[in-house]
Protein backbone atom coordinates (compact mmCIF):
# COMPACT_ATOMS: atom_id res chain seq x y z
CA UNK A 1 0.00 0.00 0.00
CA UNK A 2 3.01 2.40 0.99
CA UNK A 3 4.96 1.65 -2.50
CA UNK A 4 1.19 2.31 -4.18
CA UNK A 5 0.75 5.75 -2.89
CA UNK A 6 4.44 7.09 -3.13
CA UNK A 7 4.77 5.87 -6.44
CA UNK A 8 1.27 7.71 -6.99
CA UNK A 9 2.56 10.85 -5.38
CA UNK A 10 6.04 10.57 -7.50
CA UNK A 11 3.99 10.55 -10.36
CA UNK A 12 5.18 7.10 -11.47
CA UNK A 13 1.63 5.87 -12.56
CA UNK A 14 2.95 2.58 -14.05
CA UNK A 15 4.63 1.27 -11.34
CA UNK A 16 1.41 2.76 -8.96
CA UNK A 17 -0.59 0.40 -11.18
CA UNK A 18 2.09 -2.77 -11.08
CA UNK A 19 2.24 -2.24 -6.90
CA UNK A 20 -1.55 -2.08 -7.05
CA UNK A 21 -1.55 -5.65 -9.20
CA UNK A 22 0.87 -7.58 -6.36
CA UNK A 23 -0.86 -5.65 -3.63
CA UNK A 24 -4.13 -7.55 -5.07
CA UNK A 25 -2.25 -10.72 -5.46
CA UNK A 26 -0.59 -11.08 -1.58
CA UNK A 27 -4.48 -10.21 -0.72
CA UNK A 28 -6.05 -12.66 -3.01
CA UNK A 29 -3.30 -15.50 -1.54
CA UNK A 30 -4.23 -14.42 2.03
CA UNK A 31 -7.90 -14.48 1.42
CA UNK A 32 -7.15 -17.97 -0.07
CA UNK A 33 -5.14 -19.66 2.90
CA UNK A 34 -7.69 -17.79 5.29
CA UNK A 35 -10.75 -18.70 3.54
CA UNK A 36 -10.60 -21.41 1.17
CA UNK A 37 -7.86 -23.54 2.42
CA UNK A 38 -8.48 -23.04 5.68
CA UNK A 39 -4.87 -22.58 6.32
CA UNK A 40 -4.48 -26.20 5.85
CA UNK A 41 -3.03 -26.79 2.13
CA UNK A 42 -2.31 -30.57 2.74
CA UNK A 43 -6.05 -31.04 3.18
CA UNK A 44 -7.09 -29.37 0.42
CA UNK A 45 -4.60 -31.55 -1.83
CA UNK A 46 -5.86 -34.72 -0.05
CA UNK A 47 -9.56 -33.79 -0.39
CA UNK A 48 -8.56 -33.11 -4.17
CA UNK A 49 -6.59 -36.05 -4.79
CA UNK A 50 -9.57 -38.13 -3.05
CA UNK A 51 -12.50 -36.55 -5.16
CA UNK A 52 -10.59 -36.01 -8.60
CA UNK A 53 -8.25 -39.02 -8.57
CA UNK A 54 -5.07 -37.00 -8.63
CA UNK A 55 -1.96 -39.12 -7.56
CA UNK A 56 0.01 -36.76 -5.25
CA UNK A 57 3.82 -38.05 -5.41
CA UNK A 58 6.92 -37.49 -3.12
CA UNK A 59 10.62 -36.52 -4.46
CA UNK A 60 13.52 -36.84 -2.75
CA UNK A 61 13.80 -35.91 0.94
CA UNK A 62 15.91 -32.77 0.05
CA UNK A 63 15.45 -32.71 -3.81
CA UNK A 64 19.06 -33.65 -4.00
CA UNK A 65 20.11 -34.71 -7.93
CA UNK A 66 20.04 -38.35 -6.84
CA UNK A 67 22.61 -39.07 -10.42
CA UNK A 68 25.20 -37.32 -8.96
CA UNK A 69 25.30 -38.42 -4.86
CA UNK A 70 28.11 -40.09 -4.04
CA UNK A 71 27.20 -43.25 -2.39
CA UNK A 72 24.33 -45.51 -2.87
CA UNK A 73 23.26 -45.16 0.70
CA UNK A 74 22.77 -41.78 0.13
CA UNK A 75 20.47 -42.59 -2.86
CA UNK A 76 18.66 -44.64 -0.60
CA UNK A 77 17.87 -42.00 2.27
CA UNK A 78 16.73 -40.00 -0.12
CA UNK A 79 14.12 -41.58 -1.39
CA UNK A 80 13.23 -43.61 1.99
CA UNK A 81 13.43 -40.29 3.53
CA UNK A 82 10.77 -38.75 0.93
CA UNK A 83 8.52 -42.07 1.31
CA UNK A 84 8.87 -41.81 5.11
CA UNK A 85 7.12 -38.22 5.36
CA UNK A 86 4.40 -39.14 2.56
CA UNK A 87 3.63 -41.98 4.61
CA UNK A 88 3.19 -39.67 7.93
CA UNK A 89 1.67 -36.83 6.06
CA UNK A 90 -0.76 -38.86 3.69
CA UNK A 91 -1.31 -41.57 5.49
CA UNK A 92 -0.55 -43.61 2.71
CA UNK A 93 2.08 -45.22 1.17
CA UNK A 94 3.02 -43.88 -2.50
CA UNK A 95 3.08 -45.58 -5.53
CA UNK A 96 5.21 -43.21 -7.93
CA UNK A 97 8.48 -40.84 -7.58
CA UNK A 98 9.14 -37.61 -9.28
CA UNK A 99 12.85 -37.50 -9.21
CA UNK A 100 14.35 -34.25 -9.04
CA UNK A 101 15.34 -32.24 -12.06
CA UNK A 102 13.73 -36.12 -13.51
CA UNK A 103 17.44 -36.89 -13.17
CA UNK A 104 18.25 -40.90 -13.16
CA UNK A 105 21.49 -43.57 -13.43
CA UNK A 106 21.17 -47.17 -14.11
CA UNK A 107 23.44 -49.39 -12.42
CA UNK A 108 26.77 -49.62 -13.77
CA UNK A 109 26.44 -51.11 -17.18
CA UNK A 110 30.29 -52.74 -16.82
CA UNK A 111 29.46 -54.16 -13.72
CA UNK A 112 31.12 -51.48 -11.60
CA UNK A 113 29.95 -51.07 -8.04
CA UNK A 114 27.42 -48.70 -8.32
CA UNK A 115 23.28 -49.49 -8.21
CA UNK A 116 21.12 -47.98 -10.32
CA UNK A 117 18.58 -45.31 -8.36
CA UNK A 118 15.63 -47.84 -9.84
CA UNK A 119 16.95 -50.18 -6.75
CA UNK A 120 16.39 -47.47 -4.22
CA UNK A 121 12.69 -46.90 -6.21
CA UNK A 122 12.08 -50.27 -5.82
CA UNK A 123 13.56 -51.08 -2.09
CA UNK A 124 11.29 -48.53 -1.04
CA UNK A 125 8.07 -49.86 -2.69
CA UNK A 126 8.26 -47.21 -5.58
CA UNK A 127 6.20 -48.84 -8.57
CA UNK A 128 6.75 -46.23 -11.11
CA UNK A 129 9.08 -42.81 -11.38
CA UNK A 130 9.03 -40.03 -13.75
CA UNK A 131 12.30 -38.82 -15.96
CA UNK A 132 13.06 -36.62 -18.79
CA UNK A 133 12.02 -38.32 -22.19
CA UNK A 134 15.70 -37.91 -23.51
CA UNK A 135 16.44 -40.66 -21.07
CA UNK A 136 14.54 -42.95 -22.70
CA UNK A 137 15.67 -41.98 -26.62
CA UNK A 138 19.07 -41.68 -26.01
CA UNK A 139 18.75 -38.54 -27.33
CA UNK A 140 20.34 -35.18 -25.91
CA UNK A 141 23.27 -35.93 -24.60
CA UNK A 142 23.15 -39.83 -23.20
CA UNK A 143 20.44 -41.65 -22.15
CA UNK A 144 19.78 -45.22 -21.45
CA UNK A 145 18.07 -46.84 -24.08
CA UNK A 146 20.30 -49.75 -24.40
CA UNK A 147 19.67 -52.72 -22.23
CA UNK A 148 17.48 -50.23 -19.72
CA UNK A 149 13.89 -49.63 -21.74
CA UNK A 150 11.80 -52.71 -22.16
CA UNK A 151 8.78 -52.18 -24.62
CA UNK A 152 7.35 -55.63 -24.86
CA UNK A 153 7.79 -56.35 -20.97
CA UNK A 154 4.91 -58.12 -19.51
CA UNK A 155 3.02 -55.81 -17.40
CA UNK A 156 2.89 -57.54 -14.15
CA UNK A 157 -0.16 -55.56 -12.74
CA UNK A 158 -2.08 -52.84 -12.94
CA UNK A 159 -3.38 -49.53 -14.42
CA UNK A 160 0.26 -49.30 -16.63
CA UNK A 161 0.82 -51.01 -19.69
CA UNK A 162 4.01 -52.01 -21.40
CA UNK A 163 4.60 -50.68 -24.83
CA UNK A 164 3.86 -52.66 -27.98
CA UNK A 165 7.26 -53.91 -29.72
CA UNK A 166 10.80 -54.65 -28.30
CA UNK A 167 13.70 -52.16 -27.44
CA UNK A 168 14.25 -51.15 -30.44
CA UNK A 169 10.74 -48.75 -30.74
CA UNK A 170 11.32 -46.30 -32.35
CA UNK A 171 10.46 -43.73 -31.63
CA UNK A 172 9.51 -43.98 -28.00
CA UNK A 173 6.80 -41.56 -27.27
CA UNK A 174 6.51 -39.18 -24.17
CA UNK A 175 4.01 -39.86 -21.67
CA UNK A 176 3.74 -43.88 -22.63
CA UNK A 177 4.98 -45.97 -19.58
CA UNK A 178 7.71 -48.48 -20.23
CA UNK A 179 8.91 -50.87 -17.91
CA UNK A 180 12.44 -51.19 -16.71
CA UNK A 181 14.45 -53.87 -17.39
CA UNK A 182 16.44 -55.77 -14.81
CA UNK A 183 15.51 -54.20 -11.58
CA UNK A 184 16.37 -56.27 -8.90
CA UNK A 185 13.56 -56.94 -6.29
CA UNK A 186 10.44 -55.51 -8.81
CA UNK A 187 8.91 -53.82 -11.20
CA UNK A 188 9.49 -50.74 -12.19
CA UNK A 189 7.75 -48.39 -14.74
CA UNK A 190 9.07 -45.08 -15.68
CA UNK A 191 6.93 -42.44 -17.32
CA UNK A 192 8.64 -39.74 -19.22
CA UNK A 193 7.84 -36.00 -19.95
Amino acid sequence: EKNEASFAAGGQRGMARLAAWWKGFYLGTRDAWDGRYAADPLGTLKALAADFGVELIPSAVTHAYLPLLGSDACVRAQVSGAVRAYERVMGARPSGFWLPECGFRPADPAGGPRKGIDEALVGCGIRYFVTDHHLLTGRGGGGYRAGFISGGAPAPEGPLRAAQGNTAIDPMLPLEPYWVEGTPGGALAVFSR
